[in-house]
């Protein structure tokens, strides 16, 4: 029975098909068919706190062995976590667990009166029916939160609508004695009223704008209070983010300027987009969540994501958790009417605003986070990327991919020979590693982190090997990257990289570069295949390259010596690292036509290769199959 539980249990999260559910799955493979546990320890682990807590040890354990870092040990032994609380939930669906927090018992009777929604799809009814904002039911859910006075009259809605007994939910809520200041807010309107835009702020608002930028330019903190001492002595702590902001000779402060441009700027948007007066501005608006959001998506929508970073980098240190001026200072008293007719939330007490603070600091890290991955993927579009980094080497009209591969062996040629021209052998090393590079790569081409990682090694000891090895057994070379450097080492498909260098210009080229390593006397000589020839910022010569650090040499190598070969085409960029693999996976799809060699050859899974080079041309198709007369 416990067996049929658990192959629907997994059936289930197959046809989920979200990113949790796939998660999960992944952990059920780790378990399974890595450390090759039975499903009946699996399931017992699911039910048995004690168990759970042996395997969660064991898996910990196993992830050391395979040299994966503490974050991702972490992540997985969460992951177990949430496996053994969805199983439960599997087998016992109508029962709720007596620890759960007013969230979960929310969203638990929710899925009860609305079946086969997701969770979305739950935040969204209870919002629409409740007037509940989206955001302060995640923080009851997953922070913990306790739902606070303003929130009573909401829940007990709730309880007559999904019939549950007076209290269920309401129980937990903190009766706030103090007379709640939204009672002096204009009432609630159904729709935002038009008003004018701001030029200037209100008096009260300038002085404490002037009093931050006497924070930030000069280091003059406000004077502490009696209630700093009455509240754990929290204004008594050092503030953060302090003495960044200078002034230059002449009188100029750019970053007070463009912080102030971009205040005036979100408090614009609040005045127009909410039914908020200009006199109702407050700096304390600015560590108010439900605003936060709505600007931060706005600038999405608008696509001002420059913008939008220049307001928020400023905006996270000021808004530190526990020593920010912003949430020490400016925490919100009152509550703001939004446009919807939902109201923001209000704290009087320091621990509630504590953990509130925390959620908007991890908060507006995560929207600089997405507002920087637009700005890469915007930068991302108009650049040249992929293929598109050799498009001198791809997209001219006379270009062939054999052809392409013959020029590729003529860069390397081209290097060797600026190499020969040098008598110095530490300035001979930086072009004969890019050439060696290109040659393996050619071979085998293996991601930047793999030869960032890759070492030179002694054949006997490469068995044993846990990182990328290079190494020479009988006058031969070979390449070997143990599965948990790969990528897609959840595959099957996949367990090792295992490739034998034959080439004798490549063996010849191999053993130069060793040689002339041994004629460097470096007070730092790493034994990685490839390493920096001079000193940097963070590392010394003779150290591993970073990947960021590889792949720029790379590029301006080969840009350096394309430019000498083909003058005519123009070149600004050199190879990436990984448009090479690109190029690799094109030119065996070109010549073959089957996904399983390019997998091969890039040492992936057949069905990533298909995702991304996969192509249903119907039209070129229609033409083939008339060739062969179907």
């Amino acid at each position: 029975m416990a067996l049929k539980e658990y192959q629907s249990f997994k059936s289930k999260l197959s046809s989920r098909g979200d990113r949790r559910a796939l998660n999960l799955l992944s952990t059920l493979n780790l378990l399974r068919h890595d450390m090759l546990i039975d499903e009946q320890t699996i399931i017992k682990a699911c039910l048995c706190a004690k168990t759970l807590a042996s395997l969660k040890a064991r898996l910990s354990a196993h992830l050391q062995a395979h040299a994966f870092t503490k974050n991702s040990i972490t992540t997985y032994r969460s992951r177990l976590t949430q496996l053994a609380t969805t199983y439960k939930q599997h087998i016992n669906p109508h029962v709720l667990d007596e620890q759960a927090n007013t969230g979960q018992r929310l969203m638990h009777y929710a899925a009860k009166y609305w079946p086969k929604k997701n969770k979305g799809q739950l935040h969204t009814l209870i919002n629409e029916y409740s007037g509940i904002p989206i955001g302060t039911i995640k923080r009851w859910t997953s922070h913990d939160v306790q739902p606070r006075a303003q929130h009573v009259v909401a829940l007990a809605k709730l309880e007559t609508l999904f019939g549950l007994d007076m209290g269920t939910l309401t129980q937990c809520a903190r009766i706030n004695k103090q007379r709640s200041l939204s009672k002096h807010i204009k009432p609630k309107v159904p729709l935002p009223k038009q008003q004018p835009e701001i030029d200037t702020l209100p008096a009260h608002l300038q002085l404490q704008i002037n009093a931050l930028l006497d924070f930030k330019n000069k280091l003059v903190a406000p004077p502490l209070s009696q209630a700093s001492f009455a509240m754990r002595k929290r204004e008594a702590l050092p503030l953060q983010g302090a003495g960044r902001w200078t002034t230059t000779p002449d009188g100029i402060n750019s970053s007070a300027e463009n912080f102030c441009a971009q205040v005036l700027r979100f408090f614009r948007w609040v005045v127009t987009s909410h039914d908020i007066k200009v006199q109702q501005l407050d700096l304390s608006m600015l560590t108010c969540v439900e605003l936060l959001e709505g600007y931060t998506h706005a600038c999405f929508r608008s696509e001002v994501y420059n913008t939008l970073l220049a307001f928020l980098t400023p905006l996270y240190g000021l808004c530190e958790a526990n020593s920010g001026y912003l949430t020490r200072y400016h925490a919100p008293k009152c509550t703001w009417i939004l446009y919807d007719g939902h109201s923001t939330e209000q704290f009087d007490g320091l621990d509630d605003w504590l953990s509130q603070s925390i959620y908007l600091h991890r908060q507006i890290g995560t929207w600089i986070r997405d507002t920087k991955h637009k700005i890469n993927e915007r930068r991302h579009d108009k650049q040249s990327s992929g293929s598109r980094n050799i498009h001198w080497l791809l997209d001219r009209p006379d270009a062939d991919l054999s052809q392409s591969m013959a020029e590729l062996q003529l860069m390397i040629e081209a290097m060797v020979e600026f190499a020969d021209k040098i008598t110095e052998p530490a300035r001979q090393l930086l072009p004969l590693q890019v050439a060696v590079w290109l040659s393996l790569s050619i071979k085998t081409p293996l991601r930047i982190s793999n030869w960032c990682a890759m070492q030179w090694l002694d054949a006997p000891f490469a068995a044993q090997a846990k990182t990328p090895v290079l190494y020479k057994d009988a006058g031969t070379y070979y390449l070997k990257v143990p599965r948990n450097w790969l990528k897609n080492r959840r595959s099957l498909e996949v367990t090792m990289i295992e490739a034998k260098i034959e080439d004798p210009f490549t063996i010849k080229l191999l053993n130069r570069l060793a040689a002339i390593r041994t004629q460097l006397a470096w007070p730092t000589m790493s034994d990685a295949v490839f390493i920096q020839t001079r000193d940097s910022k963070t590392r010394d010569r003779g150290a591993p390259y970073t990947r960021k650090a590889l792949a720029k040499v790379i590029q301006q190598w080969t840009a350096k010596t394309a430019k000498a070969l083909w003058p005519e085409r123009f070149i600004e960029n050199g190879i990436n690292p990984h448009a090479l693999r690109h190029f690799m996976a094109t030119f065996v799809l070109d010549k073959t036509g089957d996904y399983g060699m390019a997998a091969t050859k890039l040492m992936d899974s057949v069905a990533v290769v298909i995702k991304v080079y996969g192509k249903n041309d119907h039209e070129t198709n229609t033409i083939k199959l008339k060739q062969l007369g179907l």
